[in-house]
C-alpha cells in the first residue's frame, strides 16, 4: 500500500500544476489560493527536513541527494521556475502573477516554524530571486526580437508600447518584493529582542544572518547584471538603485554608535569569528583611539564595505562590459558610471554613496586584502564566485561535447582594465586623497589582514594598474571615455599615475625599513640548513658515472667545501617571509649543494691517477673493443665506460634508437639510466657507455662500484653549515654560503685511460 502514495516531489508538482493553470486561464484569484498552498507545502518539506549539525549549525537532510542527480530542495524550488516562465508571458495581460510570484522567496523564508534555515536552504531560496529576473529578461528578449523580426541587433531590449508600459507597470513592485526580502532581516533574525543580549551573543545573531544577507547582495547584483546584459533599461534602473541602496532600511535597527579608526579594514571573514577574536582585532585597528568596539558598530561597518566591494567589482566590471561594445556597451558604461555617482541612494543614509578618488582607492585595496580566490572560505573566494557567475552570460556559444577555453571573468585580477578606467575618471584634482590610509596600511604590518602578504599584494596591484594606463590599451581609452566623456584622458592618466607613484614609493620605502630592521631569523635559517642536510646525506650519492654511493656520518673529518648563492633576498630569511613564497626554492637549494658534493667527488676522481693504455683503433672500430676486452674484466662490478661526445655521435650511433649496430658486430642495446648519472648511450658488450666532454680519441673505462661511500664530517656541530651576510652595499641582499666536509672513500679497482690515434692531453672539467 505504501507504494500507492505519492511522494513529496509528486505532491510539490502536482500543486505547481494546479498554479500553472491558473495561470494560463488567466485566473488571479484562483491562483492566489493555488500558490499559497504550493508554498505552505514547500515549507512544511523544509520544516520537517531541518535538523542541526553536530557543531551546532542549522542543517537541512534535503541538502542530501542519495542517488538522486539532485538534492530534494532543488528539486523543489525548481517548480517555480516554470511558473515565472508562464507569468512573465502573461504580463502584458496581467502583471499581478509576476508580481505574487516575486514575493515567494519571503514565504518560504519567513512563513514556516520558528526552524533556522542552513546555508545552502537560504541561497537556493533567495536564488529565485534571479531566476525570475531571467523569466522576465527571456520575455523582453522574446518581445523586442519579435517586433523586429529579429533583424535588427541594436533593437535588442526595445519593446512596443503596450509592452513596455506593462514591464514599467510590473518591475518596481517586482524589485520592490525584492528589497522588502533584505528588510525582513532584523525581524528574521531576531536583532532586537525583547531582553538586551551580551555582545558575544548580538555578534552571533548577525553572524547567523550574515550568509542571508550576503547571498541576497550577490544576487541583486547578479540581477542588475542580467537586466543589463539584456538591455533592459528599466530593470536596469531599479536594479541599480537597489544596489546602491543595500541594505537599507534593514540597517536602521543596527545602532551606528561607534567610531574606528580604520573601518575599512574590517573585512567580513571575521564573521565566523567569535566576538572576543573580533573585539581583539577592532582594537588592533583602532590602536587604542577610540572606546571600547560594540557588535552593531562593528557590523555597521562591515555591512558598508562589503556593499563598496560589491558596487566597485560590478561597476568594473560593466565598465568592461561598455568598453568591448556590442550590444547593451552604452547601458553597461551608463549604469557603471551611476553606480559610482551613487545615483539612487536613500536620502535617509548618512553614508555618502558616490565614489571619489580617495574612496575608490581604498576600496581598491580592500579587494586585495579581502584574499585569493583558491583560499577556500575567504571575502575573497566569495566575491571572486559572485563576479564569475555575474559575468558567466557572456560566455560565447559551443559545441557540444568539445573541450573549450572560457572567455570571460574568472576573477578580480580579470577586471584590471575597468579598475584602471575608474580610478582614471576619477583622478582629475584629487592628488594625494588616499595617501593617509595608504601610509598607515605600509608603516604598521598589523593592519593589513594578512600582515606583509597583503601589503605585497597592494603594491602589486598599484604597479599592474599604472602599467595598464601606460600601455595605451585601446579597452582603456574607451572605457575612460565612457565614463568621463568631459574630461581629457591623458591629463586624467597622468595625474593617476602620479598619484600611484606617491602610493607604491610610501609602501616601498615602509617595508623596506622594516626588512632592514629585522634581524635574520635563526628559525627560517636551521630549518633550510636541516633540509640541505637531509637532502645532502641522503642515500645513494648522486655523483656522475657511479651507483650505489653510500653517504654516512665521518666524525670531524673530511675536506672542507664550500657552496655560494649570491643574491638571496633576507626577505626570505625571515619571519614572517617579506616576500612572494616559491613553492620549490628550497628543494632547488638543496638539489644546487647535492649536486656541487657530486660535482666535487667526480672532480676528485678526475685527478686520481689512471692506467694509460694505447689502442689502434677508435670506439667506432671492432679491434677497439677487441683490445679493451682483457680490461673489462679486471675493472670490477658494473664496468663503465666514458668517451668523447663527438666519437660517440660519429661511431655509435645510439640516440634515441632502443636497439642499433654500432661498430661491426657490436650490438648497443639503449636503454635508460637516471639523469644525474650522465648523458647516456647504451650498452656495449655489457659496458655502459657514457658520452662526455673528454678529448677526442680518449675513453676512459672504470668501474661504477669505484667510489664506494661519501662521508660528511662535522662543522660546528652539524653536517651543514649556513651562513647569510648582507652585501655592504645592498643590506636586504647577500650570499648564502653553505659550507660542508667531505670524506671520499674509493676502491682499489684500476682506472683505465684508453687512448686512440687521436687522442689529445686535456682533462674533463
Amino acid at each position: 500500500m505504501d507504494d500507492d502514495l505519492p511522494s513529496s516531489d509528486q505532491i510539490i508538482e502536482e500543486l505547481a500544476e494546479r498554479a500553472a493553470i491558473q495561470i494560463e486561464r488567466r485566473a488571479p484569484v484562483a491562483f492566489d489560493g493555488a500558490l499559497g498552498e504550493l508554498v505552505r507545502y514547500n515549507r512544511f518539506l523544509i520544516d520537517i527536513y531541518s535538523a542541526t549539525s553536530d557543531d551546532g549549525r542549522p542543517f537541512s537532510y534535503s541538502e542530501v541527494a542519495g542517488s538522486e542527480w539532485h538534492p530534494p530542495y532543488r528539486d523543489w524550488l525548481r517548480q517555480y521556475r516554470r511558473l515565472f516562465d508562464l507569468a512573465a508571458d502573461r504580463l502584458p495581460d496581467d502583471g499581478r502573477f509576476l508580481e505574487k510570484l516575486a514575493h515567494v522567496p519571503m514565504r518560504l523564508i519567513g512563513g514556516g516554524a520558528d526552524v533556522p534555515l542552513s546555508t545552502a536552504l537560504i541561497e537556493g531560496i533567495l536564488d529565485l530571486g534571479p531566476s525570475l529576473i531571467h523569466a522576465v529578461e527571456t520575455w523582453i528578449t522574446r518581445r523586442s526580437l519579435a517586433m523586429t523580426s529579429g533583424a535588427a541587433e541594436d533593437a535588442h531590449g526595445t519593446l512596443a508600447g503596450s509592452d513596455a508600459k506593462a514591464l514599467a507597470d510590473a518591475m518596481p513592485n517586482v524589485v520592490g518584493a525584492w528589497e522588502s526580502l533584505i528588510e525582513m532581516t532584523s525581524h528574521a533574525f531576531s536583532w532586537q529582542p525583547s531582553v538586551p543580549l551580551q555582545a558575544g551573543q548580538q555578534w552571533n545573531r548577525y553572524a547567523s544572518s550574515w550568509p542571508f544577507m550576503r547571498q541576497h547582495l550577490a544576487d541583486t547584483a547578479y540581477s542588475l547584471a542580467t537586466a543589463v546584459w539584456n538591455g533592459d533599461a528599466v530593470g536596469a534602473r531599479l536594479f541599480r538603485e537597489a544596489l546602491v541602496r543595500w541594505p537599507g532600511s534593514a540597517m536602521i535597527h543596527v545602532r551606528d554608535d561607534g567610531y574606528h579608526l580604520h573601518p575599512w579594514l574590517i573585512l567580513p571573514d571575521s564573521m565566523a569569528k567569535p566576538w572576543s577574536e573580533v573585539e581583539l582585532r577592532v582594537a588592533q585597528l583602532d590602536q587604542g583611539f577610540s572606546h571600547d568596539a560594540s557588535p552593531d558598530s562593528v557590523f555597521n561597518e562591515l555591512v558598508t564595505g562589503v556593499r563598496g566591494d560589491v558596487i566597485l567589482m560590478t561597476a568594473s566590471m560593466l565598465t568592461l562590459w561598455g568598453a568591448g561594445g556590442g550590444r547593451s556597451a552604452s547601458l553597461a558604461s551608463a549604469t557603471a558610471g551611476e553606480l559610482l555617482a551613487g545615483i539612487g541612494a536613500d536620502e535617509l543614509n548618512t553614508r555618502r554613496a558616490a565614489f571619489d578618488t580617495r574612496t575608490a582607492t581604498i576600496g581598491m585595496v580592500r579587494l586585495q586584502l579581502a584574499g585569493e580566490r583558491f583560499e577556500s572560505g575567504t571575502h575573497g573566494a566569495w566575491l571572486d564566485r559572485a563576479l564569475q557567475h555575474m559575468d558567466r552570460m557572456r560566455e560565447g556559444k559551443v559545441v557540444p561535447g568539445r573541450i573549450f577555453s572560457p572567455t570571460t571573468i574568472s576573477d578580480r585580477d580579470d577586471l584590471l582594465v575597468g579598475d584602471a578606467a575608474m580610478l582614471t575618471a576619477l583622478a582629475i584634482g584629487a592628488e594625494g586623497a588616499a595617501a593617509a590610509e595608504i601610509a598607515a596600511l605600509a608603516v604598521d604590518e598589523h593592519l593589513p589582514p594578512d600582515g606583509d602578504a597583503s601589503l605585497r599584494a597592494v603594491l602589486d596591484q598599484f604597479r599592474r594598474i599604472r602599467e595598464v594606463v601606460g600601455s595605451g590599451d585601446p579597452r582603456l581609452a574607451g572605457a575612460i571615455a565612457n565614463l568621463a566623456p568631459e574630461i581629457r584622458s591623458a591629463d586624467a592618466a597622468e595625474a593617476l599615475t602620479r598619484e600611484l607613484d606617491v602610493y607604491v614609493l610610501a609602501i616601498e620605502e615602509a617595508r623596506a625599513s622594516r626588512l632592514r630592521s629585522k634581524a635574520v631569523d635563526p628559525v627560517a635559517l636551521n630549518d633550510l640548513r636541516v633540509a640541505i642536510e637531509a637532502d645532502l646525506t641522503r642515500s645513494p650519492a648522486s655523483v656522475a658515472f657511479f651507483v650505489d654511493v653510500e653517504c654516512y656520518a665521518a666524525g670531524d673529518g673530511g675536506e672542507q667545501r664550500t657552496l655560494q648563492f649570491g643574491k638571496i633576498p633576507k626577505a626570505r630569511l625571515v619571519r614572517p617571509e617579506m616576500e612572494p613564497p616559491i613553492s620549490n626554492w628550497r628543494e632547488t637549494v638543496c638539489t644546487a649543494v647535492r649536486r656541487e658534493a657530486g660535482r666535487v667527488a667526480f672532480r676528485s676522481f678526475v685527478g686520481r691517477g689512471r692506467e694509460r693504455i694505447e689502442v689502434d683503433g677508435l670506439v667506432q672500430t671492432r679491434s677497439f673493443w677487441r683490445s679493451i676486452a682483457p680490461l673489462i674484466a679486471r675493472v670490477g662490478p658494473q664496468p663503465v665506460l666514458v668517451v668523447n661526445t663527438e666519437d660517440a655521435r660519429r661511431g655509435l650511433q645510439a640516440y634515441g634508437s632502443r636497439q642499433v649496430v654500432g661498430p661491426p658486430e657490436v650490438i648497443v642495446v639503449v636503454g635508460r639510466r637516471p639523469r644525474e648519472r650522465g648523458r647516456f648511450i647504451g650498452v656495449v658488450e655489457g659496458v655502459e657507455v657514457f658520452a662526455t666532454d673528454l678529448p677526442a680519441g680518449v675513453a676512459w673505462l672504470f668501474s661504477a662500484r669505484q667510489l664506494r661511500c661519501m662521508g660528511f664530517g662535522a662543522v660546528d656541530g652539524h653536517r651543514v653549515d649556513l651562513v647569510w651576510e648582507p652585501e655592504d652595499d645592498d643590506p636586504l641582499s647577500g650570499p648564502l654560503t653553505v659550507n660542508f666536509r667531505q670524506v671520499l672513500v674509493w676502491s682499489d679497482h684500476p682506472v683505465f685511460e684508453i687512448r686512440g690515434p687521436e687522442a689529445q692531453d686535456t682533462a674533463p672539467n
